[in-house]
């Protein structure tokens, strides 16, 4: 029973599809067709239904994990690898009033009771205006010039000797278990990084009642691959456990970006063959903002973010609409004859306006792949310009099969059907 319990256990994802003959598999982000043997069909079944896989899983698994199509969970009572003294945790802090210095002191008093085998806390005093007095149970070093987030993380990450390194930000706050719920996800020796759920901390005033339900922080109950051009394509770094030696494979944080460096990590990450995992079931809360200034500050931040990262990646939306929606055009009429006219529900009417229908679509993708070829002609100016002025509208959808287009400066999600069957649209949102 101790075997059974130990052994990886998978989810699949809801976007998941397997038609009757049960030979075919569609899921993942961006959706993606895979083809079974017989042995694999036993594998999705057994997928399907939460029973341990037989010996040789892997190659189909990995596949299947590296597509976002299953999702690795955490069985009660497996054998935990790591624990709390495997981590060290790095605060940067740029503390500007009594208020912020209360926070960080009340966030290492948390780290440092939750458990008897304590982690390592490192808190980078940012050049913060305020000063920062020694705090117990946390080994404090300073910069001379406040360089933003991702220079405190990457000065901080020297002085790192454990496996593992949380990124932790002042205003934030750990539920219960979280580290030690992230840390079971490491099992799998090419995780490098595991981000919790970040929701909105219940506060008074009209702002902390809107980010309760519209936190751009908050990706949602859905657990996934991270990935750029999928469903979820970033998550925010105000909580993050990573491996060190992901981090330092890629130099850590990009010093150069004041907003958005850690989306360009989680990118870079991703491209040197590491899996970043965004896992709600572990849980953190974090302060709204207090103002209406602030409010649009950061709203305004994260949108001038947009410009500096569309230079770093390939269009995602050129990808999707250009190659993979021309692939499904050429493969689905066959599908559609096998699963439909296979079992006397369907006729060669239907099928002639399936592949006519197929056509369009193709001729849509195409139709977008060129007006995204032209939109990122504009310059970086531009880029910025229609960041800023959408960023304080955030249209979000229910969290269920989005996948993510991202051009130089919106992004595009175009929602999947779900497997409560909501209906498919699309919306424009500012990046969050």
């Amino acid at each position: 029973m101790t075997d059974l319990v130990n052994q990886p256990h998978f989810i699949v994802d809801p976007s998941w599809r397997r038609p009757v003959r049960g030979l075919m598999v569609f899921a993942g982000s961006p959706l993606k067709m895979f083809t079974l043997s017989e042995d694999g069909r036993h594998i999705a079944e057994l997928l399907e239904i939460g029973l341990p896989l037989p010996a040789g899983h892997e190659t189909l698994t990995n596949r299947l994990l590296d597509a976002g199509a299953i999702h690795p969970t955490h069985i009660v009572g497996s054998e935990q690898p790591f624990t709390l003294a495997d981590v060290s945790i790095v605060i940067p802090a740029h503390v500007r009033n009594a208020k912020d210095a209360r926070l960080l002191n009340t966030l290492v008093d948390k780290l440092t009771k939750l458990s008897t085998t304590a982690a390592t806390i490192i808190v980078v005093n940012d050049a913060s205006p305020h000063a920062i007095a020694n705090i117990a149970g946390a080994r404090v070093v300073s910069l001379d010039q406040n360089k933003g987030p991702g220079a405190a993380r990457n000065h901080g990450l020297q002085f790192v000797t454990t496996p593992f390194v949380a990124f932790i930000d002042v205003d934030v706050t750990l539920e219960n278990n979280a580290l030690i719920e992230l840390l079971s996800f490491f099992s799998d020796e090419r995780v490098g990084l595991v981000a919790p759920r970040i929701v909105s901390a219940a506060t008074e005033g009209a702002l902390s009642a809107y980010e309760a339900v519209r936190s751009p922080l908050d990706l949602g109950p859905l657990e996934g691959r991270i990935r750029k051009g999928t469903r979820i394509s970033y998550t925010p770094s105000a909580m993050w456990l990573c491996r060190t030696e992901a981090m330092h494979q890629i130099n850590g944080f990009d010093e150069t970006l004041q907003v958005g460096e850690d989306v360009d990590a989680l990118w870079r990450m991703d491209a040197a063959g590491w899996r970043c995992r965004y896992q709600p079931t572990a849980v953190c809360t974090h302060l709204p903002r207090s103002t209406v200034s602030d409010f649009v500050a950061q709203r305004i931040g994260y949108g001038t973010s947009a410009a500096a990262l569309a230079q770093r990646c390939t269009c995602a939306s050129e990808r999707i609409f250009g190659w993979h929606v021309g692939t499904y055009c050429a493969r689905l009429p066959n599908l559609w004859c096998t699963c439909w006219c296979g079992n006397n529900r369907g006729t060669c009417s239907q099928i002639a306006r399936y592949s006519t229908c197929c056509r369009r679509i193709y001729a849509f993708g195409w139709s977008w792949q060129f007006a995204c070829r032209t939109h990122n002609r504009f310059s970086n100016y531009a880029s910025v310009v229609a960041n800023c002025s959408c960023a304080g509208t955030v249209f979000k959808t229910n969290a269920l099969g989005v996948d993510y287009c991202c051009s130089s400066s919106i992004n595009v999600r175009m929602v999947e059907r779900s497997t409560k069957a909501r209906s498919n649209s699309v919306h424009c949102v500012a990046r969050a």
